[in-house]
């Protein structure tokens, strides 16, 4: 169910949306600026087709894809060789009291990674399973803060890390999983299982782990002039 088709808001698919979310006024405005952005970022690309052309344009940005995973490359390398293991808890699900296990094992071969998260959970009833997006794009901030903060983040820097998770578990959910803590509170997680790994192969650099969670807060009410939810 798409919000926008060939560039035109569907205004049902957005009713449908907003009559199911308790702030429409707010996620209406959050769904616009997403729009917006994707909008201008279409223009951007077209400015550059038409000032340089459609093949000097993918020359250049393959150029960029091809550096950064260079960079990466020349980081891996620096790392010592071996498997670099690690696991972490999360308390429960919100459902039961067993503890939910996500388990790593970083292996780092000459400029090459592969991250396996095989021996993590099975994912859970409550919702803090992730789907596999989330958990690259937790290995790919993670390996990012090995390099300077002038390095361009792009695709190009995933190029020689491979991720496994397997199908189904806790790092790699799939319909019906609910999910939506899966983001703001196992990705956090994800990333310290992530850097008390590494700190096995580079203890110098790697600070010690965060609080391990997102740490949300959030406030509402009832408008007294409108008698909706604020």
């Amino acid at each position: 169910m798409a919000l926008a088709r060939n560039g035109v808001i569907q205004r049902d698919v957005l009713a449908l949306l907003l009559a199911n979310v308790r702030t429409p006024r707010e996620r209406e405005g959050d769904l616009m600026a997403q729009v917006s952005a994707c909008r201008l970022g279409e223009r951007r690309l077209q400015e550059l087709l038409q000032r340089y052309g459609a093949a000097r344009t993918t020359i250049y940005q393959q150029a960029l894809q091809d550096y950064s995973a260079r960079l990466m490359r020349a980081a891996l390398a620096r790392v010592p060789a071996g498997i670099y293991e690690a696991e972490d808890f999360l308390d429960d699900d919100g459902f039961g009291r067993e503890p939910v296990r996500l388990r790593v094992a970083i292996h780092i071969r000459r400029d090459r990674a592969v991250v396996d998260f095989a021996g993590s959970s099975p994912a859970c009833r409550g919702s803090v399973n992730a789907v596999f997006a989330i958990t690259v794009s937790a290995v790919f901030y993670v390996f990012r803060c090995l390099l300077g903060e002038d390095v361009p983040a792009c695709a190009g820097l995933m190029e020689p890390i491979e991720v496994r998770a397997p199908e189904g578990s806790v790092v790699n959910a799939s319909s019906p999983a609910a999910v939506a803590a899966g983001n703001v509170e196992t990705s956090q997680r994800i990333v310290d299982v992530l850097l008390r790994a590494l700190s096995r192969a580079l203890p110098q650099r790697i600070p010690a782990a965060s609080s391990g969670t997102m740490n949300n807060l959030a406030f509402g009410g009832i408008d007294p002039r409108r008698q909706e939810p604020t």
